[in-house]
């Protein structure tokens, strides 16, 4: 069976750069380096902003997200992305990996509450 690796470092420089969906060199690296130990795909937290695809490496025998995002933090969708990958491994040793965008949790709470907030007033407070 292959081996999922993940990467989950929070602290600048640890595992992507802040506020960016795109891998850096050194990510790729160590992404790499993790193959090269039987590792067929990695998954990384870090920068805030959720990968826009999964990587597929080495013709796709190696598959890399570089970064999920926040799945609930307290910053609006400017600064903010999420995502959920789905990972399917199946009898014969394969799997198949899918990228699923989040809306920004943060925003919809809020969104929620202000309008519970403003539900529970009387008409004449509106």
């Amino acid at each position: 069976m292959p081996r999922v690796g993940a990467l989950a470092a929070h602290r600048p420089g640890a595992l992507g750069e802040e506020y960016t969906r795109a891998a850096r060199p050194a990510d790729l690296a160590a992404a790499q380096a993790l193959h090269g130990c039987g590792v067929a795909a990695v998954v990384g937290a870090h920068s805030h902003q959720a990968a826009a695809s999964i990587d597929a490496l080495q013709g796709g025998e190696f598959q890399a997200t570089f970064s999920l995002g926040n799945l609930l933090f307290d910053q609006k969708s400017d600064r903010a992305s999420s995502a959920l990958l789905e990972l399917r491994r199946f009898k014969q040793g394969t799997f198949a990996t899918r990228l699923i965008a989040l809306p920004n949790l943060f925003e919809l709470a809020n969104g929620e509450l202000a309008r519970k907030a403003g539900a529970g007033r009387a008409p004449e407070e509106r």
